[in-house]
């Protein structure tokens, strides 16, 4: 089971901010992370990256979400594919 403990509003998305998060929250948590150390995310990589970093000396597991990752999938044939490909009854059936 997992449980969200807490959400954060930034000023933006680089590596170095989501870096300063990671590191306040493992400082909230006095570098305990728990039993479950996964982690999920949309695919943005700046967050990843931090994450690894920020929680390095933990065997940590980076989920991606399978919501953004079917969402960009999709986005990538529509954009990419054939128009005929794309409207195939089969082809869409087989992207969800």
């Amino acid at each position: 089971m997992s449980i969200p403990v807490g959400a954060v509003f930034l000023k933006n998305k680089t590596e170095a901010t989501y870096t300063q998060m990671f590191q306040k929250s493992l400082q909230f948590l006095d570098n305990d992370i728990g039993v479950n150390k996964r982690f999920r995310f949309d695919q943005e990589n700046a967050a990843i990256n931090a994450a690894r970093h920020v929680f390095r000396q933990f065997e940590i597991e980076i989920l991606n979400c399978y919501f953004h990752y079917q969402k960009n999938l999709k986005e990538y044939a529509r954009n990419e594919c054939s128009v005929q490909l794309y409207r195939d009854g089969n082809f869409r059936k087989w992207l969800r």
